[in-house]
């Protein structure tokens, strides 16, 4: 399997996480059910994270595509998850603060490979 086979795998799991995450919003889940959902997530957005630090032009291909990793609705599930009750489950609150930190050091990656690439250009 290629490294952009790999990134553009990790993109689709990190979509379908955050499918399976907002589903426990609107249906009766157990608490281990979310637990699942919520490390998933994490799990799937920090290694897309290691992999844009590893592999950043196979990595920046996959994640050129459209919405290959739709931030907001990762930050949607995190605002809408704090206002719940499970939102304040100790092991939810530690997956939904990582999440966001893979989120910060995704960002930061992408923005540093862009502006290296523009200055390239």
């Amino acid at each position: 399997m290629t490294e952009l086979v790999k990134a553009k795998a990790l993109c689709a799991a990190v979509r379908e996480a955050i499918s399976d995450v907002r589903s426990t919003f609107t249906s009766r889940s157990d608490v281990a059910e979310v637990l699942d959902r919520f490390w998933c997530l994490q799990d799937n957005l920090a290694l897309l994270v290691e992999a844009v630090a590893d592999r950043p032009q196979e990595a920046m291909e996959a994640l050129r595509e459209q919405d290959a990793i739709p931030v907001e609705n990762v930050v949607d599930v995190l605002t809408f998850t704090s206002k719940l009750k499970i939102g304040k489950l100790p092991a939810v609150a530690e997956s939904c603060a990582k999440i966001n930190d893979s989120l910060w050091k995704l960002q930061t990656l992408l923005g540093d490979r862009r502006a290296v690439a523009a200055a390239i250009a």
